[in-house]
């Protein structure tokens, strides 16, 4: 949702056209999904050297730590997004939401599959993904 050089209304707009030629969302999801990352920018970070991307800690003013923002961690060994492909490749389990978890572990978040959101349920930590659905 933060790519500075593709805009996320342009990952919609693609993803809207071709459930159009589709016959609508069911058909296009039996071999395209389209999940938005909230804080992801296009080099696959939350936060670039630049001021176009990234976003800042209200309480510091600083660029906003890893360790507050769920995203695939792959140069950790944990990706989330590619166990996710692989699981509905091999397995045929196609993903509808894909937990995520800030680099420390302290943040989890779910990402859902689109037009689905995340959604508060109206209790827990709102730093736990237990505490949302996708609707």
């Amino acid at each position: 949702m933060a790519d500075q050089l593709i805009m996320p209304q342009g990952s919609i707009n693609y993803f809207t056209r071709a459930s159009a030629m589709m016959g609508g969302n069911v058909a296009l999801q039996k071999f395209d999904r389209l999940f938005l990352i909230p804080g992801m920018s296009h080099d696959g970070t939350f936060s670039n050297n630049n001021s176009t991307s990234g976003s800042f800690d209200p309480a510091t003013g600083a660029v906003t730590s890893v360790n507050k923002v769920p995203l695939p961690q792959p140069s950790t060994g944990r990706d989330e997004l590619f166990e996710a492909l692989r699981d509905w490749v091999e397995d045929g389990n196609a993903p509808v939401r894909i937990d995520l978890s800030s680099a420390n572990g302290s943040v989890t978040m779910p990402i859902c599959m689109y037009p689905l959101k995340a959604t508060y349920k109206g209790s827990g930590p709102v730093t736990a993904t237990a505490s949302y659905d996708c609707k």
